[in-house]
């Protein structure tokens, strides 16, 4: 996978010197920011690591948004350490503002869904095997060899 993403990517949008930071290669052949399994473990880091730095699980979400050098700038602009007056000062941006009630949101709602008029059906995932490679390998012929396309192997 070629690198065409500059910004934030994946399932937890790592920006790419972040990602770097906490062990995800991003790089002109590979952008691991798209592989859950080694992305989720370097989220939770990042966002220990932000709990560890803030002391607050509200600023470490917002640090998550905004980036931890923003949020600070923003806290010692207000000289507040709270979440709400940050927000109430407006000392945030709009984005930083309101991703930390819906991300808490999210995590009432995935907790438990039905007290939230959602009713969800969960499907089993696709089996499929993780490889890793020496080097770089053409898709093409690693789906002729796996006797599928180069297609089904990018949608894997």
């Amino acid at each position: 996978m070629q690198n065409r993403v500059p910004g934030a990517a994946g399932l937890w949008q790592f920006m790419p010197f972040t990602a770097r930071k906490y062990g995800l290669e991003v790089s002109y052949w590979i952008d691991e920011r798209f592989l859950p399994e080694k992305a989720t473990p370097a989220a939770i880091k990042y966002l220990s690591d932000l709990y560890k730095w803030f002391g607050d699980w509200h600023l470490a979400l917002a640090a998550y948004n905004r980036g931890e050098n923003g949020l600070g700038r923003d806290i010692e602009f207000t000289h507040s350490t709270d979440f709400m007056t940050l927000a109430q000062r407006n000392a945030l941006p709009k984005e930083t503002h309101h991703y930390v009630p819906k991300f808490m949101a999210c995590v009432l709602i995935g907790e438990n869904p039905k007290n939230y008029g959602f009713n969800p059906n969960y499907e089993q995932p696709e089996p499929y095997d993780i490889v890793w490679l020496e080097r770089d390998l053409d898709l093409g012929i690693a789906a002729k060899c796996a006797g599928t396309t180069k297609e089904t192997i990018q949608q894997l």
